[in-house]
């Protein structure tokens, strides 16, 4: 059967596993912040929920993950996999997945909160050229990362692991959270940013969810945006394009997305136990591969009635008038405020199979 094109599939696998517990997760009904089940056995392996998150021969969770991305695969073609969690990392020997997954893609991105990040997983990761590092990272200060991490020590020991990767090759992404706190130095991370300048990019984005108006970022974040608007010539080199940083200071304002969402489009959103979802950014069910049809849930995304109401020409619910993500990047590209050539400027997506698929998809918007 003929496969349907997407730029990423935005693969997550086990939600609720994490070691951290930031002060405004999305994932409410994570076991973690209900019963935290989490606990290392005398056999030296963790367990989530009686869960044993180890990727091995054998285990059930390892087959779970093999047999659905590879039924994602036969219905889905995606130029870049994201894997994210939870923290992936702490799945045991996540890398011999990651390994086993790169032959097949144009890039993975890998996204974590960096905590688990030893040594030698990063030279591992440093082997391979088309996997890149997304790093959940708010700020370069402890104080503004503070809805995030807690301690100064392991702050110090997360800055330690990003330039260990810059100076290992790796390509990072700085996926940064806007909050009260840390939009207040957004500026000041973008100066300590540029030593690694032509190896990372600080993609800012706004705070979402139900912890939005308590930690909602203030007028220090459009002061910050405003000098990095002023600056841009300074910081191009490690910022997403211009346009995107002015609609993102347009939402901060108006806290409404004002132009058409298409990221149902461009992105796949799945689960590792089969479930798809209607749009990568807000988890509702489209279906699920291991039970159902995957080439009509496949088919499904952005030309059913939701997915004709989550892509209308002016966001129609709540929620998505609410919503805006780093992947507002194609919604620019569509209505033609940004080129393919901007896009490119974007690590991720720099490669002239992936700019194709991305000219590919906008042809078939409807």
């Amino acid at each position: 059967m003929e496969k349907r094109k997407f730029v990423i599939n935005d693969h997550v696998v086990c939600e609720d596993r994490c070691n951290l517990n930031c002060d405004y997760c999305l994932a409410q009904d994570s076991k973690m912040k209900e019963n935290h089940d989490f606990k290392r056995h005398e056999d030296g392996n963790i367990y989530m929920n009686g869960e044993k998150l180890i990727y091995e021969a054998g285990n059930p969770l390892s087959t779970r993950m093999n047999t659905t991305i590879e039924k994602i695969e036969s219905a889905a073609d995606c130029q870049i996999l994201k894997l994210s969690g939870g923290e992936v990392l702490m799945i045991h020997n996540f890398e011999n997945y990651l390994l086993k997954q790169a032959p097949k893609y144009e890039k993975i991105q890998l996204l974590t909160n960096g905590t688990l990040l030893s040594e030698k997983l990063i030279d591992t990761i440093a082997s391979v050229e088309n996997i890149q590092i997304q790093l959940s990272l708010d700020a370069y200060t402890q104080k503004a990362n503070i809805h995030r991490i807690k301690s100064e020590k392991l702050q110090s020991r997360l800055l330690d692991s990003l330039r260990s990767m810059i100076d290992k090759g790796i390509i990072v992404e700085i996926s940064c959270v806007l909050t009260d706190e840390s939009g207040a130095e957004l500026y000041d991370f973008a100066k300590y940013l540029m030593q690694y300048e032509g190896r990372v990019l600080l993609n800012p984005y706004p705070i979402r969810g139900e912890y939005a108006k308590q930690y909602y970022p203030d007028e220090r974040t459009i002061n910050n945006l405003d000098k990095l608007l002023q600056d841009y010539s300074i910081f191009e080199k490690i910022l997403p394009p211009r346009p995107y940083l002015e609609e993102l200071r347009d939402f901060l304002i108006t806290k409404r997305k004002k132009f058409r969402c298409v990221v149902p489009y461009f992105l796949l959103g799945t689960f590792d136990d089969g479930a798809v979802s209607t749009c990568p950014l807000g988890w509702q069910s489209a279906g699920n591969i291991n039970n159902e049809d995957a080439k009509k849930i496949m088919e499904s995304i952005a030309h059913d009635d939701i997915g004709r109401i989550l892509t209308a020409r002016i966001p129609a619910i709540k929620y998505c008038q609410g919503c805006f993500s780093t992947y507002d990047i194609f919604g620019l590209y569509v209505k033609g405020e940004i080129g393919l050539s901007d896009i490119g400027k974007i690590p991720i997506f720099n490669s002239p199979n992936t700019l194709k698929r991305v000219e590919e998809v906008k042809k078939t918007i409807q």
